[in-house]
């Protein structure tokens, strides 16, 4: 089965991103769950938008809007937060085409927010990036 190329990019985003010293191995390309307490520190990364324009030839230009949300539990949040934040910045820096399958991957804007009981409180830091990739007209599993 082939796969969209928008599909393409936020898997290789999530592999890219498994394994950071602060998230490890909890990092999900879903929105629809919220994590267990065993999977924060942790991550989630989904497509919140795309457009669309008419490029040169048989290809369009795309720009795809990405969310990763960073979660994290305890009494030092901020830090936990900001050091997220740092590695996946750096994660992504390290390799923003994600092998070809897009032009760029730009970091946008960063939200940060806390709420919670005194006693557990709870963080999320959402990094938005723009992917800008190129995709045959007709055939948008093919990355150009």
């Amino acid at each position: 089965m082939t796969e969209h190329v928008r599909q393409k990019i936020l898997t290789a985003l999530a592999t890219r991103l498994t394994g950071l010293t602060t998230t490890g191995a909890n990092v999900f390309r879903s929105r629809v769950y919220p994590l267990d307490t065993g999977q924060v520190p942790g991550l989630l990364i989904y497509a919140e938008s795309e457009t669309v324009e008419p490029g040169s030839g048989r290809k369009s230009e795309r720009q795809l809007t990405i969310k990763i949300e960073g979660y994290a539990v305890g009494p030092a949040i901020d830090d936990i937060l900001d050091q997220i934040a740092l590695e996946v910045e750096i994660a992504i820096a390290a390799e923003p085409t994600l092998s070809g399958l897009c032009k760029d991957l730009l970091l946008l804007t960063t939200q940060i927010e806390k709420s919670g009981e005194p006693n557990q409180p709870m963080g999320l830091i959402t990094l938005n990036f723009l992917a800008w990739y190129q995709a045959a007209n007709g055939a948008p599993d093919q990355a150009l």
